[in-house]
């Protein structure tokens, strides 16, 4: 009823990998996702920095961004800032930590998911049509006070920037050859905000053309 998955079909053992693997890959049924997601969201980092790519891809789709942020800044054992600020690497690591894996190297490029979990999930750029002519936004910041973003494609460069509190809360600049679908579901806070003076609602789906688009505060 959790969502949860067992290890195996003769074992009660239920691993993190077990359940994030399968959200992550879009078996889990969908009237368990959120349940799922919840779950994870529960248990913290139990991945190896490779498996942490199947960890934060569930948790941003099942809504669970603020969970998924706390830990791309965490400063525990299993993290990046670890690596970092502690270990003083560079490049990522093979393993969180030495201590967990005595023969770890300095450069594990698969290790660096929040280099693509930041501008696909965070930001929320996914290309949907090919040479990215049609791409679909849907920023899923968290607890942010505010992010700007430029996210390359082979059309150009699509700017997106954030804030939290003020007058102009969504920015977004569009390539003249590019067209978007913009989705503020993960905004929830931004109900009746307006794009180009018409109120919005965050369940909504709106077609933006090239060029500059703005989404404004709710009016007072």
């Amino acid at each position: 009823s959790d969502g949860a998955y067992r290890d195996g079909l003769e074992t009660e053992h239920s691993a993190q990998h077990a359940t994030a693997y399968p959200l992550a890959a879009g078996i889990t049924p969908t009237e368990l996702r959120e349940s799922a997601g919840k779950l994870l969201a529960s248990q913290g980092m139990r991945m190896s920095v490779y498996g942490a790519q199947f960890l934060l891809d569930p948790l941003f789709n099942a809504g669970e961004d603020r969970a998924a942020m706390a830990l791309m800044t965490s400063r525990e054992q299993f993290s990046w800032l670890h690596m970092m600020d502690d270990l003083h690497a560079t490049i990522a690591m093979e393993a969180w930590d030495p201590a967990i894996k005595p023969n770890t190297t300095f450069s594990h490029a698969w290790g660096t998911a929040p280099a693509n979990v930041i501008p696909r999930h965070v930001v929320g750029i996914d290309v949907i049509e090919p040479g990215a002519s049609h791409i679909r936004i849907v920023p899923k910041p968290g607890d942010l006070a505010w992010f700007k973003a430029t996210v390359p494609t082979i059309r150009g460069a699509v700017d997106v920037s954030y804030t939290k509190q003020g007058p102009v809360l969504l920015g977004i600049t569009l390539p003249p050859n590019v067209t978007a679908e913009l989705s503020l579901q993960g905004l929830n806070h931004i109900d009746g905000a307006m794009i180009e003076g018409e109120a919005v609602k965050t369940t909504s789906v709106h077609r933006l053309r090239p060029g500059r688009v703005r989404v404004t505060a709710p009016r007072q």
